[in-house]
């Protein structure tokens, strides 16, 4: 994985990487290889990816994530002006 983090980059990110990352940051998930142990839940229906997924949509409705392009499953963090 990158070093890089969704909430600390203003670059394109796959949405399951940025998914991931808000529940690393919320405690949601535990830091841990993604790819092997941890893309199930961002994949798959369940409570905590649901709720991550919930917080992503309202992330894009209030105007701080970006989506480029739905099929790609691209989007990109940023805060608007104050």
């Amino acid at each position: 994985m990158s070093d890089k983090n969704f909430l600390e980059s203003y670059d394109w990110f796959d949405i399951d990487l940025a998914l991931y990352d808000l529940g690393v940051k919320l405690g949601l998930v535990k830091w841990d290889d993604f790819p092997t142990t941890s893309k199930w839940i961002v994949w798959s229906n369940n409570p905590t990816g649901n709720v991550l997924d919930d917080l992503l949509q309202g992330l894009v409705k209030l105007g701080y994530v970006e989506i480029r392009n739905s099929q790609a499953r691209r989007i990109k963090y940023w805060k608007p002006p104050e």
